[in-house]
């Protein structure tokens, strides 16, 4: 059977629906509550007790919780100075029944992370010293024993899988009843989105590994996202990392592990960036984004998934159509289609048969440029050592690509992208598009090129096109990531780029480049732009 005949579905009886549903398990929710019910919590810092600073962990923190705000009130949430290591000790993480991580079924903390590859230890450092510690570390707490079940951590290095750690060494030492863990492996990106692309995502059907593996790559496709869950057994372990999707309070035995992740070490991929300065430099429009009957009738048209024979009228931005394994789902900017769920087979594709595989799915890929094909892997183990387990196994591939207008690809998260999941079998099971509909091309852009100018007339806008020009406004614009008072930011030279960022309807040239902020082993990375004409 060809990836073709695959991904041609024609759904009999499709379900139509526009979920935006509580998280927690239904027989579980507690609607109308009064009183917040010990579900959710979050913990996020922008200024840290060891002078260290981020700059977009609470939007993070506050993205995740806005969307389960609309079922259930907050038990918790601390910021900076607030942040204090007895919400992470023992004896007081259910201080007052109601503040500390373990006072909660649910818990988002956002930060810098660590982790010792000697000990295998997690730590982070916090936002105010109480008991003269201003740095949790994984193997003094113990978690799960009164209320944490979902532990999630938007910081570097929270879920590491490459020798010598692996989530099971990190966290089985303080584990006493949590159920999932999902972070990363190696550094993050300081974005504000990850926890409202994760909902965005969790609402197209997927499961809760799947939406925070999707939220991770929607702001740079070089990060590592991962997750673990436990189980009684191989096979429970997996059920629950792979398709788990509502919350419950229940626990879960610790006698195995398994995690997945995307991308090898020590990097998931070096994208296949544009580095070379634009000859000519255009704009461009693009058509507004909103969710429409008729976009999306066009998705689907160009997923090949066929429509059903009635499509009620919207909201169409939170459409999902279901028949049988196949889904399709509006996202935020574009739509998702899958056809198949990931099956944990070992596949031995090349580079080049996942992107024939792609390009047969997605038909027509003019305009589209490959940015990288990454791994996804997973591996697990019993904790006491013995047989059955699983050494690092590929068991899908991830083929990205990017929108190129004029020559440039456009460089915004979650616009002009496209990402194939292509299984062992070389059958494409998954597509997430967030394509741009691209109008005229202009010399000038939202703001003008010649402005008016007392004196003279008339007097033009300053066009980058020298390297050391492009790299001195790159280092003004990062200059406002000072590192803090007790740390570092520097420019990685490697990762300057050249293409379009999207602004409302246009699309500006820009360079982009990365910023890697913090000290010793709490580092994390900002991202900066200079427009090319200024």
């Amino acid at each position: 059977m060809s990836v073709t005949d695959t991904i041609v579905q024609r759904p009999s009886a499709p379900i139509v629906s526009w979920p935006r549903e509580s998280p927690f398990a239904p027989e579980l929710q507690t609607l109308g509550a009064s009183a917040p019910q010990h579900t959710y919590g979050a913990a996020s810092m922008q200024v840290y007790a060891d002078g260290q600073v981020a700059y977009n962990t609470h939007a993070s923190a506050d993205g995740f919780l806005a969307y389960v705000n609309q079922f259930e009130q907050t038990s918790f949430r601390v910021k900076d100075l607030q942040v204090q290591w007895w919400q992470y000790d023992p004896p007081y993480d259910d201080w007052q029944n109601n503040y500390g991580c373990d006072s909660v079924e649910v818990f988002y903390h956002a930060g810098h992370g660590g982790n010792d590859a000697g000990t295998g230890n997690y730590s982070a450092p916090l936002g105010a010293a109480w008991d003269n510690v201003t740095f949790l570390n994984s193997s003094q707490m113990a978690i799960g024993d009164q209320r944490l079940r979902y532990l999630f951590l938007a910081t570097c290095d929270g879920c590491m899988v490459f020798a010598p750690n692996n989530p099971m060494r990190t966290w089985n030492v303080c584990n006493r009843g949590f159920r999932m863990l999902f972070g990363a492996t190696g550094l993050i990106n300081d974005d504000p989105n990850y926890g409202t692309n994760f909902w965005n995502h969790w609402n197209s059907g997927v499961s809760f590994s799947q939406a925070w593996q999707d939220s991770l790559l929607d702001a740079n496709s070089n990060q590592q996202p991962a997750s673990t869950a436990v189980g009684s057994s191989a096979a429970d372990a997996q059920n629950r990392l792979f398709n788990e999707r509502f919350f419950t309070n229940a626990t879960a035995s610790r006698d195995w592990y398994w995690w997945r992740w995307v991308g090898n070490a020590p990097a998931a991929a070096n994208a296949r960036i544009v580095s070379r300065m634009p000859a000519a430099i255009k704009f461009a429009r693009v058509a507004p984004r909103a969710a429409s009957r008729a976009t999306v009738l066009a998705s689907m048209k160009r997923l090949r998934f066929e429509a059903p024979s009635i499509l009620p009228d919207g909201p169409f931005e939170s459409l999902r159509v279901t028949s049988g394994n196949t889904r399709f789902a509006v996202i935020p900017g574009g739509a998702a289609v899958e056809w198949a769920p990931a099956t944990l087979t070992r596949s031995n594709l090349t580079e080049a048969q996942v992107l024939n595989a792609a390009k047969s799915a997605i038909g027509d890929i003019q305009g589209l440029s490959v940015v990288a094909v990454l791994p996804a892997l997973h591996a697990g183990g019993p904790v006491n050592g013995g047989p059955g387990g699983q050494e690092p196994e590929t068991f899908e591939h991830i083929a990205i690509y990017r929108q190129v207008v004029a020559g440039l690809p456009v460089l915004t998260p979650g616009a002009g992208e496209v990402r194939v999941h292509v299984a062992a079998s070389g059958q494409v099971r998954r597509i997430l598009d967030t394509r741009l509909e691209i109008g005229e091309l202009r010399d000038s852009g939202p703001f003008a090129i010649e402005a008016p100018a007392p004196a003279t007339g008339t007097v033009r806008a300053k066009a980058l096109t020298a390297t050391q020009d492009v790299l001195a406004a790159l280092r003004q614009e990062a200059s406002r990531f000072s590192g803090g008072t007790d740390g570092s930011s520097t420019l990685i030279p490697d990762s300057i780029e050249f293409g379009y960022a999207l602004r409302g309807t246009d699309l500006v040239p820009i360079a982009r480049a990365t910023v890697e902020i913090g000290k010793g082993q709490y580092k994390m990375r900002e991202v900066v732009e200079a427009d090319l004409i200024r």
